[in-house]
C-alpha cells in the first residue's frame, strides 16, 4: 500500500512519468499489445522501473507524444499577496446573514460557533491540461502485383488518444477550529468563484510542447 501511494506521489511531480503512466493500460495501433508490461517504483533501488513489451518484427516506432499545459502563480504575486486573518486562542462567533472566506483563514484554538444563512469558502484552483498519444508502426513484406519480387509496406498510426482537464489547489483556504464547529446553515459552497478570485493573483500557463517519449525495449 505504502509503495503505491509513493508512486502516485512521484507520478503527480514529474511530467515525463505522468504520460508514461498514462498508458499503462493503452494498446498500440491495430494491436492488443501494450506499451508496458509493468511500470512501477523500485524502493531499495529508489528509481522506477518501466519494463516494455517486446518488440515485433520490422518494428520502426513506438513513441509516447504528450503536451501538459499547466497554471501557476507567479512568484512576484504570491510575495505581494498577504491573506486575511482571523486566529483565536479562544473561539469563534459568527452571527451573521453572509460569509465569504475568500482565500483567507479563519481558525480557532477552542471552539467555532457559526450561524449564518451562506458560507462560501473561496480557494483558487490551478487548470491542468493534458493530451497524450502513441505513435506505432513498423513494416510488413509485400508482394508487388505487376512487376514481381517485393517491397516493404509501413503499417500503424496513432493509437489511445487522451485529453484530460482538471484542477490541484493553488491557494486553500481554512476555516477550522482545533475543538468543536458548530455551525447552522442554509447554504454553504466549497468552490472557486472566478470573479473574486481572479481579481488578486497573477496566473500565467506554462505550455510543454508536444515531444515523444521514446520507449526501450528491455
Amino acid at each position: 500500500m505504502l509503495s503505491k501511494e509513493l508512486f502516485e506521489r512521484v507520478v503527480l511531480s514529474d511530467a515525463t512519468l505522468y504520460a508514461l503512466n498514462l498508458h499503462t493500460n493503452s494498446y498500440f495501433y491495430a494491436t492488443s499489445s501494450r506499451p508496458f508490461v509493468s511500470l512501477g517504483l523500485n524502493e531499495d533501488l529508489n528509481y522506477i522501473t518501466a519494463r516494455t513489451t517486446s518488440a515485433r518484427s520490422n518494428e520502426i516506432t513506438r513513441n509516447i507524444y504528450y503536451n501538459i499545459k499547466k497554471e501557476f502563480i507567479t512568484d512576484e504575486s504570491l510575495r505581494k499577496f498577504i491573506p486575511s486573518k482571523i486566529f483565536a486562542d479562544g473561539d469563534i462567533n459568527f452571527n451573521v446573514e453572509h460569509i465569504t472566506n475568500d482565500k483567507s483563514h479563519v481558525y480557532a484554538s477552542n471552539d467555532i460557533r457559526l450561524n449564518a444563512s451562506t458560507l462560501a469558502n473561496v480557494g483558487y484552483d490551478l487548470e491542468r491540461d493534458v493530451s497524450s498519444h502513441i505513435t506505432y508502426k513498423w513494416q510488413e513484406k509485400r508482394k508487388r502485383s505487376k512487376f514481381g519480387g517485393h517491397y516493404m509496406q509501413t503499417l500503424g498510426g496513432n493509437s489511445a488518444h487522451k485529453n484530460l482537464n482538471y484542477k490541484e489547489d493553488g491557494l486553500p483556504v481554512v476555516f477550522a477550529s482545533n475543538n468543536g464547529f458548530y455551525a447552522s446553515i442554509i447554504d454553504l459552497t466549497n468552490g472557486d468563484i472566478n470573479d473574486m478570485a481572479n481579481k488578486t493573483l497573477i496566473c500565467l500557463s506554462l505550455n510543454q510542447t508536444p515531444q515523444p517519449l521514446y520507449l526501450i525495449v528491455l
